[in-house]
This record gives C-alpha cells, structure tokens and sequence, in this order.
C-alpha cells in the first residue's frame, strides 16, 4: 500500500526496518511517547485570555491552573486522590500564583512551560479547619451525611 505521493505505507503490524532493507525505501512510523507516572504531564490545556487546563505534577500530584485576570494559579492536589473523583478544597494540598504579563497566553508552550517552573515554588497549604475536626464530624464525613 502507498499514499498519494508514491511513499509506501508501513503499518504497525510491519515488521521494523533494517540496514539490509532497500536505502530507498522510506519508512514512517508513528511515535509513540510513554509517560511514566514520574514525569510532569499536562493532560490538558486551553490557551487564551481565560487559559486553564489539568495535568500530574512529577512527584505523582494531579493539579489543576487557570488564568484569572493577571494572575495564572496552581492548586496542587493530594497524591491518592482517585481518578475518578473531582478535587474540592479539601483535596488542595499546595498552590502557587504568578502574573502572566510577561507570557503569550495564546501559545500553549508559555503556559506549559510556566506551570511546570511554578509547581516547585508551590507553597503548602495549612487548615486551620483540620484541627477542629472532631472524632463525630469525622465517622459523619465517612458515612457522606
């Protein structure tokens, strides 16, 4: 099989190139990126005035950014957070702002690149709340009521 241009076509199922293989012949295969969970993923990002977006941090955390007028925030979220669940402001273990003056809110690599160097600087985030929780509140909390 060949496209249009007269290129042949080599499918996954082909077996891979090798020196002995015809230097003419050009093969063009799909490169696959595996992520670790150990490495900073953004799982998506809308650029623009209003950027926002969602990814995992390298040390596992999920976290969450948006753009609110000036300022881009990072909430960074605890690390056994389930996949399926929708983080509150319970779930909120860091944050970090930094004004975006200087970045082109329109070029996804800015604010990528711009989360990725705020995550280290995150500053913890302290409950005054958690320490009020009583051993009642806690079995209510557990039961969902």
């Amino acid at each position: 099989m060949v496209t249009e241009s007269g290129d042949p076509v080599v499918g996954e199922s082909d077996p891979p190139a090798t020196e002995s293989d015809d230097p003419s012949r050009t093969v063009r295969r799909s490169a696959r990126v595996a992520h670790t969970p150990r490495e900073f993923l953004i799982e998506d990002v809308s650029a623009g005035p209003y950027a926002h977006g969602f990814g995992i941090a390298a040390d596992g955390r999920p976290f969450a950014f948006n753009v609110v007028r000036s300022l881009l925030s990072v909430e960074l979220y605890r690390e056994d957070l389930p996949a399926d669940v929708v983080p509150d402001r319970a779930d909120i273990v860091a944050t970090a702002t930094a004004r975006v003056t200087d970045i082109d809110l329109d070029d996804e690599r800015s604010i990528v690149a711009l989360v990725r160097d705020m995550i280290p600087s995150a500053v913890p985030v302290h409950r005054a709340d958690a320490a009020e929780t009583t051993i009642v509140r806690a079995l209510l909390g557990r039961m969902s009521w």
